[in-house]
């Protein structure tokens, strides 16, 4: 019997996919649960030890059996036999396996540490739902167990992480119950107690009933519910503790901002969901656009008159939908009246909410704003732009680049200082700037430069390069939802890469031959970090750091090698200004270059590519008070000021414009050209 079991298991093991998919995790999972008693576990253990070549499936069928049976000694015992045998610590779900123990065992360890490993497999394996719920139920489970000054640092370091990972991972398999329990004990820490609620519901109703542990996974469901109900009652407790504050910021909300005779927002909502519905009233003042709600009719006024006028004059209506508004019918007559007068309507999703087939068909022609799928600064940013364009009042940010015209002197774009900017510049090698494929993006939160790599097809797609395609994807997941303003630099990184395959996907680019791929640097205020990507390169405090691909400094060297041969056989500089000869020669390889893309190899190299997962992002802490300077690998030499950089960069051209002396590269000064490639330069301060 033994053997039999142990030939099944060794044809079950043969037959699964890699170790760091979500169908391994599953199959494998629930292999291990269905043979739990002691004889199967002996056999596990034996398979281990052997070192054949299920020995690391059978580790994972007893880690997986051990955690689930809370034999967290033996599991430790376990994991530490294992990293004797080759090739095990190697593994993705190796590491993944180490941080369960850490987490659910209650084991001593550094809280930072744990999430920054869990988070940086989830990134990593961003496709694998399983490996971003890991990160998400590490980062709930922490918050329920430390102590509550160490729960706000964990929160405001990684919550809008954690709900981005547990959103993907519910995008990515929306039919697993366990993901909607953990979102719950995250959005909880937030105090949004009804959206938490009904996803404990919701994780009920796709619990499946078949399963040997159903009733212990609705005995923790019910738990969770449970705990969110006490959070809920202490949280009520302080709200009466601080309301002589709530009522004053109600009452400055009220006196400072309505104006009647400018365009104005309606917000519609439940008084119930007051709490709730308060802070994006206040948000939307802040940024001077006009409300309206019902706190602004005076005692003894008729209120549905009152309601009734400035539903007709608003310009937007902004509808606050929860599990109670949908059932108010005051709010429905104001949506209801909203449409009769065909004004603009905002439906913004407090919760998950189960909508009536009336409700869903009032309702489906507008754009949704799902508050309860983004980060609070994603949120905000986009109530406050949708509203904005309403009532025209638009919100302006430091904005993108500083036009750049052939030739102007770098001394004409020194720019007045604003949020910190010091000088900023950007100018495409051929002078004409529809050509530019490097890209300056800054708003309120981060500064970045991207650079598009040139294209080596000549193929574009409606008008614009392989590199300006590569570059305005990038930009545009900086604007998306998920890049709230504490958005640690691999989710961001993801986020970006992920948005490139899709646009690549998406339009067919692959088909049609082309190839979307892009270095960049970005500052993030809020974790005053660096996060650079490929080539791009910045400088903090004066000094410089930059990435150069190994692959290009070889064929810098060959094409280099090619020049002073063609020289020494008769050929002179300028024949080989008029045809650069020795990139000819290269540019086959060149083009194979792509292989070596986020690939694990001596010469693969980290870059933003339409296809493949990124290799590597460099994270950088920046001091306070800080200079910095973020730029393109269009200027050969960083130097402090964009007016020192320029005037390297000219004596370059001027000294050794083919680059085969003293700056070496895979290609020169092209004929028509200005400068070496397309340079971008942003320089500001920290404080």
């Amino acid at each position: 019997m033994k053997r039999q079991f142990y030939d099944e298991t060794v044809n079950f093991f043969q037959s699964l996919p890699p170790d760091n998919t979500r169908e391994y995790e599953k199959s494998i999972s629930a292999y291990a649960l269905k043979h739990r008693d002691t004889e199967s576990m002996a056999v596990f253990r034996q398979m281990m030890q052997s070192g054949e070549c299920c020995a690391y499936s059978a580790f994972y069928c007893l880690a997986t059996i051990l955690r689930h049976n809370k034999d967290y000694s033996i599991l430790w015992e376990v994991i530490n036999e294992a990293k004797k045998y080759p090739g095990f610590q190697e593994r993705v779900s190796f590491r993944h396996i180490e941080i369960m123990f850490h987490v659910h065992s209650e084991s001593l360890y550094d809280y930072n540490e744990i999430l920054s490993d869990a988070h940086h497999q989830a990134c990593e394996e961003f496709n694998n739902p399983g490996y971003q719920h890991t990160f998400a139920n590490a980062f709930a489970t922490i918050c329920e167990k430390c102590l509550k000054e160490d729960e706000e640092k964990i929160v405001a370091m990684w919550y809008d992480s954690a709900l981005f990972c547990v959103n993907r991972a519910i995008e990515l398999d929306p039919a697993y119950a366990k993901f909607y329990s953990t979102k719950a004990r995250i959005v909880v820490l937030k105090e949004h107690f009804d959206e938490a609620n009904d996803l404990i519901i919701r994780a009920i109703d796709l619990e499946k009933s078949e399963k040997s542990d159903y009733a212990l996974l609705i005995g923790n469901y019910q738990y969770y519910r449970a705990m969110i109900s006490i959070r809920r009652q202490q949280y009520m407790i302080q709200q009466k503790m601080d309301s002589p504050r709530q009522t004053e910021r109600d009452e400055s909300i009220k006196i400072s901002h309505f104006h009647s005779m400018e365009p104005f927002a309606f917000i519609s909502y439940a008084h119930a969901d007051a709490e709730r519905v308060y802070p994006s009233i206040e948000k939307l003042c802040e940024h001077h656009l006009n409300v309206w709600y019902d706190r602004e009719i005076g005692p003894g006024e008729d209120w549905q008159e009152k309601i009734a006028t400035h539903i007709k004059n608003c310009s937007v209506l902004v509808l606050m939908l929860s599990s109670t508004s949908v059932l108010s019918q005051n709010v429905r007559n104001e949506l209801t009246m909203a449409q009769n007068y065909k004004k603009v309507i905002i439906p913004v999703f407090l919760e998950m909410v189960h909508l009536s087939p009336g409700a869903e068909l009032q309702l489906q022609t507008y754009h949704w704003l799902k508050k309860y799928l983004l980060s609070p600064s994603a949120y905000y940013q986009e109530l406050i732009s949708a509203v904005a364009r309403e009532v025209n009042q638009p919100v302006t940010y430091a904005s993108g680049k500083i036009p750049a015209e052939k030739q102007k002197p770098a001394e004409k774009y020194v720019a007045a200082s604003k949020n910190g900017i010091i000088e900023q510049f950007i100018q495409a090698k051929s002078g004409r700037e529809e050509t530019n494929e490097d890209l300056i993006y800054i708003d309120e939160n981060f500064y970045a430069v991207f650079d598009g790599a040139t294209s080596k097809s000549g193929i574009c797609y409606q008008g614009k390069t392989e590199g300006q395609l590569a570059v305005a994807c990038l930009a545009d997941a900086m604007r998306s939802n998920g890049f709230g303003r504490m958005i640690d630099g691999r989710t961001a990184v993801a986020i970006m890469q992920d948005r490139l395959c899709a646009y690549r996907n998406e339009n067919g680019l692959a088909d049609k031959g082309m190839h979307l791929c892009a270095s960049g640097v970005i500052y993030s205020k809020a974790r005053r970090q660096i996060w650079a990507v490929g080539d791009c390169q910045y400088m903090i405090n004066g000094k410089v750091y930059s990435q150069g691909k190994r692959v290009d400094q070889l064929m810098s060297e060959v094409r280099s090698y090619i020049i002073h041969c063609l020289l020494l056989e008769g050929m002179t500089e300028e024949d080989l200004m008029q045809k650069d000869v020795a990139r000819g020669l290269i540019l086959d390889i060149l083009k194979r270059q792509y292989h070596m893309e986020n690939a694990a190899d001596p010469y693969g190299y980290s870059v933003f590519s339409g296809e493949g997962k990124l290799l590597n992002v460099e994270i950088r802490d920046v001091p306070p008070g800080a200079e910095i300077v973020l730029a393109s690998d269009g200027y050969p030499v960083l130097m402090k000021t964009l007016a020192e950089s320029e005037e390297k960069l000219q004596e370059l051209i001027r000294t050794d414009p083919l680059c085969y002396k003293e700056y070496k590269s895979t290609k020169g000064l092209l004929q028509g050209n200005i400068s070496f490639d397309d340079r971008a330069y942003l320089r500001f301060d920290t404080d």
